[in-house]
């Protein structure tokens, strides 16, 4: 190779060089911009973006994470699910990720995947593996939007305790913010009513609450774990005011004070 060979192939190894580092930096910066539209509530505009970045680099998890969010914010839902799929294909042990894609299938009416994935989640914290996931006491199963509220649900992981809540649907904003409906149970009950003949010997008695800064409202009543579809539209009912209460308790809001 003659000198001015060596010379044209260092200056093309140069620009090549160069270039690569030129479009990592305008991917970063893109990145950086499309975040920035994120955090400020600006979806349609960084939907683009980073569906952009996510063809030039589709090994990229964490654009597909914030692609995921836009998404599910701006109401498409369906496209969010997607890029659910597309983060957990990338990070299958990340429980976070799962616990998204849990809510994106809810989201989604997939009632059956949400399920599955639910019970892979629980698998997951039960392993202890994840030291992270087995610190957490819940995760949050589905957010719900109605026309007056928004609505997280959260799943305890730990039911094994004498007196134990399963479910907790936490009105995160609109008229009725700060309401929370449970679905708990207490072994303490259950035997005593097994020992007046009222409740079977494998049946477990569980209670659907509503609690409000001034009241205590039971709403149902169930002998074994009712499916996540009941309890939730039971829950929904008792917060919308559909349906009224069994039996109803003043709280004193400013006891303990």
């Amino acid at each position: 190779m003659t000198l001015v060979s060596r010379v044209l192939a260092l200056i093309v190894l140069l620009l090549t060089a160069a270039l690569a580092i030129s479009q990592s930096l305008t991917k970063e910066v893109r990145f950086e911009r499309a975040v920035s539209l994120l955090q400020t509530g600006h979806y349609g505009e960084a939907i683009p973006i980073l569906q952009d970045l996510a063809k030039s680099d589709p090994r990229a998890a964490n654009v597909y994470w914030n692609l995921a969010n836009a998404q599910d914010q701006a109401g498409a839902h369906d496209k969010a699910l997607d890029a659910w799929l597309a983060f957990h294909r990338l990070e299958p042990d990340d429980w976070r990720g799962r616990e998204k894609l849990i809510q994106a299938y809810q989201a989604n009416d997939r009632a059956a995947d949400a399920s599955r994935e639910r019970d892979a989640l629980i698998e997951q914290w039960k392993s202890g593996r994840d030291l992270d996931l087995h610190k957490q006491k819940r995760f949050c199963r589905e957010i719900i939007k109605t026309n007056t509220n928004t609505i997280a649900v959260f799943e305890e992981f730990d039911t094994s305790g004498d007196l134990s809540t399963y479910f907790t649907f936490v009105v995160k904003s609109g008229v009725r913010a700060k309401t929370r409906v449970l679905l708990g149970s207490d072994k303490t009950v259950d035997s005593k009513l097994r020992v007046k003949n009222r409740l079977g010997s494998e049946e477990q008695l569980y209670s659907l609450v509503l609690v409000s800064e001034h009241t205590h409202e039971s709403y149902q009543f169930y002998k074994k774990m009712p499916p996540y579809a009941l309890i939730r539209k039971d829950a929904l009912a008792a917060l919308s005011g559909e349906s009224k209460p069994l039996s109803s308790m003043s709280v004193d809001a400013t006891r303990g004070q």
